[in-house]
């Protein structure tokens, strides 16, 4: 399962590095176009505010569901990975449905939702942000992996540029630690001068060393 970032984005047909990675490999892909997506319309758009690991969430769930249902997939052998907001999702699968997927991997991904609005107050998006993503602490706390993290039993990978000026690195190394203190099973790879694109092509190849060490550790392949 490989959501996309954004939220506010779509997936299309056509060559993307990440998918021809997975398929090479042998694995069945899935790209869902949950709620918030691009390309659907107004109020298929605006369903993403203040939707996070709600029902944009519940989406994915029922899109990995269908994939076993259709005999794409294995109930016991799926993984979920996502960059962005497609981290989020995945760490937030791994809270919401800690069972489904079997392995969970971040890329510059968002695990703390109340952090993202603290930290927007010194900008003038602020408001933005708040309307996106809501701004009740007590209510971003529960939609937030690091503060729900206990629950966890999927193990995960988390990889984060340390200069990613558009997800703070700070979002991974909190969520590393919170792991780490639960004893739960991770790894932690910060990709010096990466940034939110891994642009820099040594840092490409790391990160994908990485993923694939870990797929191969925690999916089955015939």
């Amino acid at each position: 399962m490989h959501p996309h970032g954004g939220p506010g984005a779509r997936d299309f047909s056509g060559f993307d590095y990440w998918t021809s990675y997975f398929t090479n490999k042998g694995y069945a892909v899935l790209r869902p176009n949950f709620r918030g997506s691009e390309g659907y319309g107004f109020d298929f758009a605006q369903s993403q505010m203040k939707s996070w690991g709600l029902s944009m969430q519940d989406d994915i769930t029922d899109a990995a569901n269908w994939m076993v249902e259709q005999g794409y997939a294995t109930k016991d052998n799926m993984c979920i990975v996502g960059a962005s907001y497609g981290g989020y999702a995945a760490l937030m699968a791994a809270v919401k449905t800690p069972d489904l997927f079997q392995c969970a991997i971040s890329f510059a991904g968002v695990s703390s939702l109340k952090h993202i609005v603290i930290h927007a107050r010194r900008f003038v998006n602020s408001d933005l942000v708040k309307d996106q993503i809501g701004d009740d602490f007590d209510d971003l706390e529960s939609r937030s992996p690091y503060y729900n993290a206990e629950g966890i039993k999927t193990p995960i990978l988390l990889v984060h540029g340390e200069e990613d000026r558009i997800v703070r690195p700070l979002q991974s190394r909190y969520m590393a630690d919170e792991l780490e203190d639960l004893d739960k099973t991770f790894k932690y790879v910060e990709l010096e001068s990466g940034d939110h694109y891994l642009s820099i092509q040594g840092n490409r190849h790391r990160f994908f060393a990485e993923m694939d060490a870990f797929l191969n550790k925690y999916l089955k392949t015939e």
